[in-house]
């Protein structure tokens, strides 16, 4: 099940169905990790950022801890920096799927992802997509008490797990644990933005 056109039958199936019979988040997607654990993830994880919307990405991450929570964290890293993986989005009012990624370890794992990025040797221009993008939704990178009923292991992944990843991710490739709020958000971002600039 490992050829593209699988990947994409699968991953447009996947999409299709999602929500039909009001099932969502785990219970959803646990009903097809046999079928899902046969994909590379970091494959499978790039073909739904390139092709579905913003919140089924994000859903899906956050359902599907069965994939990742195993992999070592550098996996994540690898999803951060691969080449040529942030549009330009000037002309869009809505969220994003390519940046999905970058909003789950904020937001969620809780690691300041986007200072991560931007310290790294991905290119200038994913770079100030990347930082434009969140100029336009700095919510999504804040996390939020808001979000905390949802992760329960039920919903969604639940706390610990997060948690976990958070410290490998501080620790064996030095993410810095997220320090910003609602309240300064904007102006952290606008920093980063201005550091481009110099």
């Amino acid at each position: 099940m490992n050829k593209p056109e699988d990947l994409s039958t699968f991953s447009h199936k996947l999409h299709d169905e999602y929500g039909e019979l009001n099932e969502v988040g785990i219970a959803f997607f646990g009903k097809y990790m046999s079928q899902m654990e046969n994909f590379d993830f970091e494959l499978f994880l790039d073909f739904q950022m390139r092709n579905f919307a913003h919140r089924y990405v994000l859903d899906l991450i956050l359902s599907t801890s069965f994939l990742w929570q195993n992999l070592s964290p550098s996996t994540w890293v690898r999803i951060l920096l691969r080449k040529n993986a942030r549009p330009d989005t000037s002309r869009t009012n809505d969220q994003v799927a390519m940046f999905v990624d970058i909003e789950f370890l904020s937001r969620y794992v809780q690691v300041d992802a986007l200072r991560f990025f931007m310290d790294s040797a991905a290119n200038a221009a994913d770079k100030l997509h990347a930082v434009s993008y969140f100029k336009k939704f700095s919510y999504g990178l804040v996390p939020s008490e808001l979000d905390e009923d949802d992760l329960d292991g039920q919903y969604f992944v639940e706390k610990a797990q997060l948690s976990t990843l958070r410290e490998l991710l501080c620790r064996e490739h030095h993410f810095s644990p997220v320090t910003y709020t609602e309240g300064n958000i904007n102006s952290y971002v606008n920093h980063l933005l201005g550091e481009l600039a110099e």
